[in-house]
């Protein structure tokens, strides 16, 4: 047998909602007056608030760039996590009294934890709502709230947490400005080192290699076609002279080293040889016309004979005998002097060729040592940039942390102060209330609905149907009798 079902009207819901008005209405009333009570007895909270603006610097950027970064933002929300330390905060806590029974019975971080959740910190950007007049540049604020039951102590803290934050700021930003020119100080005496050290590698390099740089190597080329040139124009020197030394002799040879002697008379007194010569010229002319027992041939042969034991006798002396004839002594000195030029250009030719060698085996050696030199060069470039570029930004930071010693640099300004608060921002009571009472008439629905699911009473004919599954046969009314 199919079962029976049937969904119920709104006149079953308005006679559950008669049957069981009495206790809804009850439950209602409780649930709603306890929610007046819990709007009524929460305490006031009131909520303090200031603004503070950050400034750009008075100095335009181009000229000087701050060493504390550009993100406002998180510059920001770093001074939050150093201002809303643990430490910091307890000392508010305890110079403002705060929390007192709270501290009596829960740990310091809950304590804490809680203030953090009281605090409230919201950055407005520059494109967005207005905060002022601007001044040069793009600037942000920021609104800084706390939130207590007593509304003096909520505008002392904010007053206070905001200097903490201006104090903070000035700290931080003078703090990195020293430690960036610390740190750069640094980092120039650490390149000067390095840049020095590099120096002196290349002047020691240089003293090493002499001549032999890649620079020097044009100079070499031309000294050697310099040098060359002097030396082709030496060897035609020598050649002449050596054709010059060549005449000399030819000429020393033809000319007697001693002058003609004459006698009284003025007659010239051959010399032994030429009288030797005229005596055997003689003496073949008589054999040709006499025989040898000729007076004539007798005399000249006994002459010649003469002759010959003479020269014999008188040839070591005559060897020893230095020369007097001018022609012959002139032709001597010529020739040592030719001889003596030759001897040094020799020695030139000589050592130009050394010198030319010299700077050959110093043009082998370049490439070699320009490999080496434009390490030690390339080394010293990068040096020198890095020296020059940490130079330039120690100068900046210098000039930044003059900027930020006197207070010329972005700084937080109190833009509004904290007031002291009127009017609570917490709770609200008339939604707390609303709330009960949308909470009231739920509960009041709730029990209707859970008592009727729970009850076995048959009421309607909805409720023999769901309990017989199947419909009545007939319905009777309710019949009021008197």
């Amino acid at each position: 047998m199919e079962r029976y079902e049937e969904t119920k009207s709104l006149r079953d819901y308005l006679a559950i909602l008669r049957r069981r008005k009495w206790p809804m209405l009850l439950i209602a009333a409780l649930v709603f007056t306890v929610g007046v009570v819990v709007a009524l007895t929460l305490p006031p909270v009131y909520r303090s608030t200031g603004m503070v603006l950050v400034e750009s610097q008075d100095v335009p950027q181009e000229l000087i760039r701050s060493t504390a970064g550009s993100y406002v933002a998180r510059r920001i929300d770093a001074l939050a996590r150093n201002v809303m330390t643990r430490a910091n905060l307890l000392k508010v806590i305890e110079r403002h009294d705060l929390y007192a029974e709270s501290r009596k019975r829960q740990p310091v971080e809950t304590i804490v934890a809680q203030m953090r959740k009281k605090i409230e910190l919201k950055t407005i950007s520059g494109d967005g709502r207005k905060v002022g007049k601007r001044r040069a540049g793009e600037a942000v604020a920021f609104e800084l709230s706390f939130e207590h039951t007593d509304p003096a102590v909520a505008q002392r803290v904010t007053e206070e947490l905001i200097s903490m934050f201006i104090s903070e700021n000035v700290k931080q930003r003078t703090r990195r400005a020293s430690e960036a020119t610390s740190f750069l100080s640094r980092e120039v005496e650490r390149l000067e080192g390095q840049l020095a050290d590099v120096e002196g590698k290349i002047a020691e390099f240089k003293q090493k290699n002499v001549g032999k740089l890649p620079e020097l190597a044009q100079m070499n080329l031309r000294n050697i076609e310099g040098t060359r040139r002097t030396l082709d124009s030496i060897s035609r020197e020598l050649r002449s002279l050596e054709e010059r030394r060549y005449y000399l002799q030819g000429q020393l040879a033809q000319t007697k080293p001693h002058a003609a002697v004459r006698d009284d008379e003025g007659r010239m007194v051959l010399e032994k040889e030429d009288r030797l010569r005229v005596l055997r010229s003689e003496y073949e002319s008589a054999l040709s016309l006499y025989d040898s027992s000729h007076p004539d041939v007798k005399r000249l042969k006994r002459e010649i004979e003469a002759l010959e034991r003479e020269r014999g006798r008188s040839s070591s002396v005559g060897a020893r005998r230095a020369p007097d004839n001018p022609a012959y002594i002139s032709l001597q000195t010529q020739l040592r002097a030719v001889n003596s030029d030759i001897n040094s250009l020799r020695s030139q030719r000589q050592k130009l060729r050394a010198t030319i060698a010299e700077y050959e085996r110093k043009l082998e050696a370049t490439p070699q040592v320009e490999r080496e030199y434009t390490t030690l060069l390339r080394d010293r470039d990068s040096i020198l940039k890095s020296y020059q570029e940490t130079r330039a930004k120690l100068r900046r930071a210098q000039m930044a942390q003059e900027l930020e010693q006197e207070s010329k640099g972005e700084r937080l300004t109190v833009l509004e102060s904290p007031q002291l608060p009127q009017n609570p921002v917490k709770p609200n009571r008339p939604a707390i209330m609303f709330l009960g009472l949308l909470l009231s008439l739920a509960c009041a629905v709730a029990y209707a609905a859970i008592a009727e699911a729970l009850s076995s009473t048959i009421n309607s004919r909805h409720d023999l149907i769901r309990m017989m599954g199947e419909p009545p046969l007939g319905v009777v009314p309710y019949i009021k009798v008197k």
